[in-house]
């Protein structure tokens, strides 16, 4: 008895988010994305339920977390396929050009997630520019495995010409803007008239323009991105931030009147029976043709 009073308390206490369920009950945002847990090795484990698998050759090479380019036929770079749709679909009446990608704490997987939606959309034979808006702690330009150099913050700062700093990257029809040197006013800089012009600028220049933010109860910067951007899109991952924690986020998202489209819900693991999705698809070697079934 005292064990089982034990874990109702411990199952009362955990209010983090850990189901699709969760989102709208406790949240009140609709759920347009679930990323499985990736795990990532040279050699594939016996158990395939312990998680998305990703083979990876060479970590010192390949970009492990661009998934969507490294193994495209994965389910996990179906499941960002999905939300690509899912966002299409969401924001059908707005149709964006702009959209930013934040959590509410650090550590939920939103460079990620903004990396391969990016690319998920230059996919589709679309211009797709990704800018690293984290003028504190950038991560785009590591993922990409490029060159910090002059980007956003050297161009608010008229250090620097907008069409030197837009440049190309391996992925085709897909082009980023890195964070630049680190400023000491990040949030003047974003909160600046300037930023609006060169986002409103940006997207009429691209056809699509995917922003990595910063997480929103850390700094007040994605905040003032949101009065920018025509879409925002909040990473949640299972397990992580408290159910009040995101809910915070929320209401801070909805003082700057952000057009949040949804919640994708990241690193979802395979165990429990409710994400089971299975991916039937066609081997098309010479010679033969096998069906395979993948799940998670």
């Amino acid at each position: 008895l005292v064990g089982f009073g034990l874990a109702i308390m411990l199952e009362m206490m955990n209010t983090a988010v850990r189901s699709i369920e969760d989102v709208p009950h406790y949240i009140g945002l609709e759920v347009i994305g679930t990323i499985p847990r990736m795990r990532f090795g040279k050699s594939k484990p016996r158990h395939r339920r312990k998680g998305a698998y990703v083979a990876v050759a060479d970590q010192e090479q390949i970009d492990a977390c661009i998934v969507t380019q490294h193994d495209p036929k994965s389910p996990i770079s179906e499941a960002y396929r999905t939300l690509r749709t899912n966002f299409q679909f969401a924001t059908m009446r707005q149709k964006p050009h702009t959209v930013m990608i934040t959590s509410a704490t650090p550590g939920e997987g939103k460079t990620t997630t903004a990396v391969n939606l990016a690319v998920t959309m230059a996919d589709r034979g679309i211009r797709v520019l990704l800018i690293d808006t984290d003028l504190r702690r950038p991560n785009v330009h590591r993922v990409l495995k490029m060159e910090r150099g002059a980007g956003l913050a050297d161009v608010l700062r008229d250090q620097a010409a907008l069409d030197t700093v837009v440049r190309p990257t391996r992925i085709e029809n897909l082009s980023m803007v890195s964070s630049g040197r680190v400023p000491p006013n990040p949030s003047e800089l974003i909160a600046s008239e300037r930023m609006g012009r060169l986002m409103k600028g940006l997207g009429e220049e691209f056809d699509f323009v995917v922003c990595d933010a910063p997480s929103v109860l850390v700094v007040t910067d994605p905040i003032l991105l949101a009065t920018h951007t025509d879409a925002t899109v909040l990473v949640v991952a299972v397990n992580w931030a408290r159910r009040e924690t995101i809910l915070r986020a929320k209401k801070h998202l909805e003082t700057a009147n952000a057009n949040v489209a949804g919640v994708v819900l990241n690193g979802l693991e395979a165990t429990r029976r409710h994400y089971y999705y299975y991916y039937y698809y066609y081997d098309d070697a010479p010679g033969r043709r096998r069906r395979r079934w993948y799940h998670f």
